[in-house]
């Protein structure tokens, strides 16, 4: 009894419940054939009183010309469905232009009413079927205001007065609805492709990213070459459409390039484009027909033609790898003789774990290195060896394998490693080339020593940037020398604050100079370890030489460190006395061929001025006080050479001669300053000066000289 009392209790609850159920079943599936009022509430002046995207199914613009249709998926399916475009043709829709159209229809605005306006010849009549919902308006004439502003008659809501945005877009032309895509097929999605152009030829898919010349030709395609096409075949979009009858007209006078994309799924047509001829009225553009599988004439923009004429020579793959950097997943260098030595490694989140010779995760510096082996590996390239010209023997010492992400691919290429001597054009010396073959296609390429040393499995190739060991940033700097290749033998030594030059004798040190190079030796990280010896090859011996001098707790700890000859992104050093060779940058060799004389001898303090004098040609003029203040900016920008004046620097016929009185606890000297010619240093204007007492040249900014030519 008791449990029948609680049904009875809780009985009008249940009622209620269920009739609020069935209101809202009733609402939602009744009612949405309808507008409520709330929903005509929240859209203000909205021109139509509801407008629910994702039930919009239907959109018929008919003017007197033409007539647009639009339909995409049923109501509640519209939303998943594609727009596509009924007529005037049968064609897929652009899906920006058709979101541009109802997000005008969403947000037109009703400016005023007008009731009273004629529309019984419309400039454009409208039917939007939202679910049940069928809005039908007629678009009369412009309105005296706003600018741009039209009558529009919704049925059943009245006449009205909408604004230009909306205008604007229910006048636009069919064709701003349809979509532009010519090209039949994504590149991912093709199995074999051919152009026929001044050159003809056809590749085919080898796997998801890799493509081959079509038999009988051998070998693989470039992937930068073949982008060039793949991104020809993507800027073929249709700017403006034509008739077929246009399109033979234009292309009755040209040979077009005939592409034929056969897809990878065998149940679908291969798609052919023709593309040539003037487009008529579009002369900046070029005719496209898309003959299968469905018949298109438009135009699209005459550089689509560059991308499709790249040369076949372009088109063969130069590179010993077809993966790029970010699809290496795992790298093995390794010797073919047994027991030799193994470098192997494989990718681990944004690092590396290396599997041989050693069972470790690489540290961050190391794994900078790994980055820049693998990438120096992926662009490396050579010259392709045409088999019919030359006959070279080759025997593998070493093989390089990458595995690419996401497949089981692998690619390998083998070394031979014993050196071919080929002439250099132009040149009376022999290079030196070693020769990989790519496995997967037989291609046998020549390569150069830089290359072929990337291929070697050394462990010392991941060895981290650091080249100093204790550091050498920090501590006190003792001396600073340099001899280089443009024959200056430098040595500074520090005595208290200040650097003496020791040689070359009798210049004043640059201080400033001299902390510069220090810090940039102290500085400086390996961009990549290049070989575990020098072999005699690096340019080490004839190079460049920089020592440096610290004080340690031990006394004075000197380093040495050498720069040889150019190499890929700067140099080849090496610290003496260790054998490892790496790439430093090219900054640091510049640096060090620079003379290490003052470049503040210009410098005069202007209290300590007494006298100005300065000659111009004939002309003399004593200083001013602008005068006197000018030499406080008075410096050299750079050290040109020591030694004489060279004949091509002017000081035959001078631009300035300055002569400066300055009073000293010694007594009064002078200084004599000449200005040489103008030239350029680095795109900066720059004159060649000299002083007097100091056998140098130097380089001197024309805004720092400009006050005293001023004067004149």
């Amino acid at each position: 009894m008791k449990v029948k009392g609680g049904v009875r209790r809780h009985l009008t609850s249940i009622v209620f419940i269920v009739a609020a159920v069935l209101v809202s079943i009733y609402a939602y599936v009744v009612d949405r054939g309808k507008v409520s009022d709330p929903e005509r509430n929240q859209r203000g002046a909205a021109l139509f009183p509801a407008f629910r995207r994702d039930e919009i199914s239907r959109i018929e613009l008919t003017g007197p010309s033409e007539n647009l249709v639009l339909e995409r998926g049923t109501a509640g399916q519209a939303e998943q469905a594609d727009w596509r475009m009924a007529s005037p043709v049968p064609a897929a829709a652009e899906p920006s232009a058709v979101e541009a159209l109802l997000g005008a229809l969403d947000g037109g605005n009703v400016i005023r009413r007008a009731e009273g306006q004629n529309f019984d010849k419309p400039r454009l009549r409208g039917t939007i079927a939202m679910g049940k919902v069928i809005y039908r308006f007629a678009l009369g004439g412009e309105a005296p205001v706003p600018e741009g502003a039209a009558y529009l008659q919704l049925d059943g809501e009245g006449s009205f007065v909408v604004g230009r945005d909306l205008v604007t877009q229910l006048l636009k032309a069919a064709d701003t609805y349809r979509e532009r895509t010519i090209v039949p097929y994504l590149s991912i999605a093709l199995r074999r492709l051919e152009v026929r152009a001044g050159e003809t030829w056809a590749i085919e898919r080898v796997d998801e990213v890799s493509f081959r010349w079509a038999p009988p030709q051998e070998g693989r395609i470039s992937r930068d070459g073949i982008d060039r096409v793949w991104k020809a075949l993507a800027e073929t979009r249709a700017d403006v459409f034509i008739s077929d009858a246009e399109a033979e007209r234009g292309q009755e006078q040209t040979t077009p390039v005939i592409v034929v994309m056969t897809p990878k799924d065998a149940g679908k047509p291969p798609g052919e484009l023709a593309v040539g001829g003037v487009c008529p009225g579009h002369p900046e553009d070029v005719i496209v027909v898309r003959r299968s599988p469905t018949r298109l004439s438009a135009c699209a923009p005459k550089m689509v033609l560059d991308g499709l004429g790249t040369p076949k020579a372009d088109l063969a793959d130069k590179h010993l790898f077809a993966a790029r950097f970010d699809e290496v997943e795992e790298l093995v260098l390794e010797s073919l003789d047994p027991g030799g030595p193994k470098l192997e490694m494989a990718r681990m989140g944004s690092g590396w774990h290396e599997r041989s010779p050693e069972d470790r995760e690489l540290s961050k510096d190391e794994v900078e290195m790994a980055n820049t082996l693998v990438s120096q590996l992926v662009r490396g390239e050579g010259r392709l060896i045409d088999a019919a010209k030359e006959t070279t023997a080759f025997t593998p010492r070493l093989r390089a394998v990458i595995g690419r992400a996401e497949s089981q691919v692998r690619e390998e290429v083998q070394l031979d490693r014993t050196p071919k001597s080929r002439a250099v054009p132009g040149a009376v010396s022999l290079a030196d080339e070693f020769l990989v073959k790519r496995t997967a296609d037989g291609a046998l390429l020549a390569i150069d020593r830089e290359l072929e040393r990337k291929l070697e499995p050394r462990a010392t190739a991941l060895r981290g940037r650091e080249l100093w060991t204790p550091p050498l940033e920090g501590k006190e700097v003792a001396s600073v020398a340099a001899r280089c290749t443009r024959g200056i033998e430098q040595e500074l030594v520090r005595e208290g604050t200040s650097f003496i030059m020791r040689k070359p004798a009798g210049y004043p040190a640059d201080n400033g100079g001299a902390l510069d190079l220090f810090e940039a030796v102290a500085h400086t990280k390996a961009e990549s370890w290049v070989a575990d010896a020098d072999d005699g090859t690096f340019g080490l011996a004839e190079g460049c030489r920089i020592d440096v001098g610290v004080k340690d707790t031990t006394g004075t700890r000197n380093e040495s460190l050498l720069l040889g000859r150019d190499a890929e992104n700067g140099v080849y050093a090496q610290i003496a006395g260790r054998a490892p060779v790496f790439v430093a940058p090219k900054a640091l060799k510049d640096m060090a061929a620079r003379p290490l004389v003052d470049r503040n001898a210009f410098f005069i303090d202007p209290p300590k001025l007494t006298a100005v004098t300065l000659k111009r040609g004939d002309k003399s003029l004593t200083g001013t006080e602008p005068i006197f203040q000018a030499f406080s900016r008075l410096r050299a920008e750079e050290v040109s050479h020591l030694g004489p004046a060279r004949p091509d620097e002017g000081f035959g016929s001078p631009s300035l001669e300055v002569r400066a009185s300055v009073g000293t606890d010694a007594g009064p000297r002078t200084s004599r300053f000449v200005f040489g010619r103008a030239t350029l240093l680095r795109d900066q204007k720059v004159y060649f000066a000299r002083i007097e007492g100091i056998d140098a040249t130097f380089l001197v900014a024309k805004e720092r000289l400009d006050p005293f030519l001023d004067a004149f």
